[in-house]
């Protein structure tokens, strides 16, 4: 048997080439055409390095792997949508990023995580983004903050 993969192919280029793994498109069918994401860009923070880029849905890779039993497959990781405000005074422009945490990451460590991000990624008026962490930030997890 063979199932569908997802992923991204991470920017950052310091800690060596690697990729982002992201749970299944809603509309994607076993056996069918994958789904299109011409239309789609999206800040991305890779789970693995830390480092927050800008990506587009035609960057997403979508390949098959083979199983001999579909019982076991690993695990899909859990998308998730932070929305923070610009650290800029009086600026009021919002930040979108996703990415993605697997069962062993809590709400807690992924603050954190994104706290300690190398944000590569600007608001919508152009200041260079900075996580405030806080009550200023809105998580969403879960099916509906898959981006792609």
């Amino acid at each position: 048997m063979r199932y569908p993969i997802y992923e991204l192919g991470c920017k950052n280029e310091l800690v060596g080439q690697h990729t982002i793994s992201l749970p299944l498109p809603k509309d994607v069918t076993i056996g069918g055409h994958r789904p299109v994401r011409a239309g789609i860009t999206v800040n991305f923070a890779c789970p693995r390095c830390n480092y927050v880029y800008e990506y587009s849905g035609v960057e997403v890779q979508h390949s098959y792997r083979a199983t001999e039993d579909l019982r076991h497959l690993p695990p899909e990781p859990t998308p998730v949508e932070v929305e923070f405000g610009c650290a800029q005074a009086e600026c009021g422009g919002r930040i979108r990023v996703y990415t993605t945490r697997d069962g062993a990451e809590d709400r807690k460590d992924l603050l954190a995580r994104l706290a300690a991000a190398v944000y590569f990624v600007t608001c919508p008026k152009g200041h260079k983004a900075i996580f405030p962490g806080g009550a200023d930030c809105k998580i969403t997890e879960g099916p509906r903050s898959n981006p792609f």
